[in-house]
């Protein structure tokens, strides 16, 4: 898999080792590189259903036209600039597709965690803001390309 990603979809992918568990009202993850040093580590609560004040706090980020797509589209798409091989003159541009059976977005609260261990994340000080929970998540990453245009 390592392989595949990094020639493949020309990413920077390593080794780690990694779990994901959802039990008792709870998802708890865990994920360490190949030597078995901690990357990330924490967990959040699983809720019932979403929060009607981040989707209006999103549809203010991203627009009433952007939320309407989202809740009506079978798939949400994005776009993921690849960093730069060795030799490239440019980054390369790879579509991701995801689908869902069942999201729930939310504001974190004081119980969910997430604890950084990698020092070269945590200096980013990242904080949990929202938690979006999928159920049934099916997950495409094309292949990348050039850019239509340098922008």
């Amino acid at each position: 898999m390592v392989h595949y990603n990094r020639e493949y979809l020309a990413l920077n992918a390593q080794p780690m080792s990694g779990a994901i568990e959802r039990a008792d009202g709870w998802v708890r993850y865990c994920f360490a590189d190949a030597a078995g040093n901690g990357i990330v580590e924490g967990g959040v609560a699983v809720a019932p259903k979403p929060s009607l004040s981040v989707l209006g706090r999103m549809t203010r980020y991203i627009g009433v036209a952007s939320i309407m797509r989202l809740l009506v589209s079978p798939t949400f798409h994005t776009r993921v600039v690849n960093t730069r091989r060795n030799g490239a003159d440019r980054n390369l541009v790879a579509h991701t597709y995801c689908q869902s059976d069942r999201q729930t977005i939310r504001y974190a609260g004081a119980p969910d965690r997430l604890q950084v261990s990698d020092i070269r994340y945590a200096a980013l000080n990242l904080r949990l803001e929202f938690v979006q929970l999928l159920d049934g998540v099916r997950f495409a990453y094309l292949q990348p390309e050039a850019p239509a245009s340098p922008c």
